[in-house]
């Protein structure tokens, strides 16, 4: 599948790094030192990353993609969505938020989120 997503970027490789919880920190640090083209993450792992991996910030991203946004407010990660949404530079990215269902807080963070 990843080979699908990237036969059209016009580049000989592509790199990707999954980052959560339960793994190892250290290797995912290797990783995101390469700077991978795609990285797949977790709210608080990745939040993890931009606080205490030197040299990762989230300034690069140019899509950012909130997947079940409703269940991430539901579970209660707010106000580590609204980090990560302003630690990427708004002018620069694409975000696109997949929720099931629209309430309050999805239009709070869809007003921040997306342009």
């Amino acid at each position: 599948m990843l080979l699908n997503l990237s036969k059209y970027l016009g580049k000989s490789s592509f790199t990707s790094s999954c980052i959560f919880g339960g793994s190892s920190i250290h290797q995912q640090r290797r990783e995101l030192e390469t700077i991978p083209d795609l990285v797949v993450a977790t709210t608080g792992r990745l939040l993890d990353h931009v606080h205490n991996t030197k040299g990762f910030t989230l300034e690069g991203v140019e899509v950012l993609v909130l997947d079940e946004a409703d269940k991430l407010l539901e579970m209660g990660f707010k106000e580590e969505l609204m980090e990560i949404i302003k630690n990427c530079q708004a002018g620069k990215r694409q975000t696109l938020m997949v929720s099931a269902t629209l309430n309050q807080d999805i239009k709070e963070l869809a007003k921040l989120a997306l342009k």
